[in-house]
C-alpha cells in the first residue's frame, strides 16, 4: 500500500497436496477494488463498502491487519473531497466484507501541505484496540480508537524541528 492504489489483493502461497505431490498454485485474489475503467489502473471513482466484487476504493494509503489476523485494516481517500476513511475487511470468510468504520475528514487533500493529512504508515496495537497512522507529512501520529471510533492526537506538533514533541521525517 502506499498511495495511488486502487486495489487490495491476495495472494494465497499455501501449497496443496495433489496425488502425493506438493503443489503450489500461488493464488491471486482482488479483494477489494478493480482494475481498469479510469485513468490510473486500479483506481476507482466511487468508494463502496459491500463484498468480493461489489467493494472498490478510490486510493489506498496504509494497510495493517489484526493480531488474530481476521481483520484487515485500510486507510484510504474517497472523493469528491479527498476524505480520509478507515475500513475494514472481514478475513475470517473468502466473502472478504468491506465496511467503513469511520470518516476521518479533516477539511483538506491528503496530497496537500494545508491542513491535515494523512500518511503511508500504520500500525495496530497488541491488543487490537487502537490504530497509529501518521499524519501531516509523517510529522504527527494520530490514534485511532477502536472500540469507540474515536481520533485522537497521539504524537508530534506538525512542525519538522528538533523540538521534544516534534518529529522529524527519515530521509
Amino acid at each position: 500500500a502506499g498511495g495511488y492504489s486502487g486495489l487490495i489483493r491476495r495472494l494465497d502461497l499455501r501449497p496443496t497436496i495433489v496425488d502425493g505431490v506438493t503443489v503450489y498454485k500461488y493464488n491471486v485474489k482482488t479483494i477489494l477494488g478493480s482494475i481498469g475503467g479510469s485513468k490510473t489502473v486500479g483506481v476507482r471513482g466511487d468508494t463502496i463498502d459491500g463484498n468480493l466484487g461489489t467493494s472498490k476504493m478510490w486510493v489506498l494509503w496504509a494497510l495493517c491487519i489484526s493480531n488474530d489476523n481476521n481483520t484487515l485494516y485500510s486507510l484510504e481517500t474517497k472523493q469528491p473531497n479527498y476524505e480520509i476513511i478507515l475500513r475494514k475487511i472481514d478475513l475470517t470468510t473468502d466473502v472478504f466484507t468491506v465496511t467503513t468504520i469511520i470518516d476521518l475528514d479533516v477539511g483538506s487533500t491528503p496530497m496537500s501541505p494545508i491542513g491535515e493529512y494523512v500518511g503511508n504508515t500504520m500500525a495496530i496495537d497488541p491488543n487490537n484496540n487502537y490504530i497509529l497512522y501518521t499524519a501531516n507529512g509523517d510529522t504527527k501520529i494520530k490514534k485511532i480508537n477502536l472500540i469507540d471510533n474515536t481520533v485522537s492526537h497521539w504524537f508530534g506538533d506538525g512542525a519538522d524541528n528538533t523540538s521534544s514533541t516534534s518529529m522529524r521525517r527519515c530521509k
